[in-house]
């Protein structure tokens, strides 16, 4: 049996974890914001009162965005409902399917995809989601806001009203602000 002095064994521990091979690729953990904000979209449903809808139709989710957010909004829905109705992510691929969501979610990069879509959903019952203040602007419901290091969110009045939504005022208070303009 070699015996390695302190020193010597030292060095050899630190080769071999600094080694390559020895390295195996890890998986990229999941988004903290990505989970934030499903978790929020789906604590909106909790907040936000629709027109009633038939016990048997599920309440539809549905987000324009990018894989990783994708994958964080179906672990957070994952067997939920919404007032005794199943809560499904939907697919959205066009005006139609939009028109069938309560929830439409825009993600970042995806503003021009989801602008039709916007526009289609206007003066129906589905509350918009999307990123930032200028997505209030072009009359969308919510918009999240990253502010140091934390996810909030900003809420246009008009926008909901117009849907024929109702927020509650719980949901309002801890809105980063409330406009009660944006796109007529």
């Amino acid at each position: 049996m070699v015996l390695l002095n302190p020193a010597l064994r030292c060095a050899l521990v630190a080769v071999l974890i600094a080694s390559p091979c020895s390295v195996r690729a890890q998986p990229p953990q999941p988004s903290l914001e990505n989970d934030v904000k499903a978790a929020f979209l789906y604590n909106f449903t909790r907040f936000v009162e629709w027109p009633p809808s038939p016990p048997d139709e599920p309440f539809r989710l549905c987000a324009v965005a990018d894989t990783a957010f994708i994958a964080a909004l179906d672990r957070t829905l994952a067997d939920e409902s919404v007032g005794g109705r199943p809560l499904v992510r939907a697919e959205t691929r066009s005006v139609e399917d939009a028109r069938h969501c309560s929830i439409l979610y825009v993600g970042s990069g995806h503003s021009e995809q989801g602008a039709p879509l916007l526009a289609a959903v206007r003066d129906l019952p589905v509350l918009t989601v999307g990123e930032g203040s200028q997505f209030l602007k072009k009359g969308g419901a919510i918009g999240f806001l990253l502010e140091n290091n934390r996810v909030r969110f900003e809420i246009s009045l008009a926008a909901v009203q117009r849907s024929g939504l109702k927020a509650s005022s719980k949901l309002l208070r801890v809105a980063r602000s409330v406009v009660d303009g944006g796109a007529q």
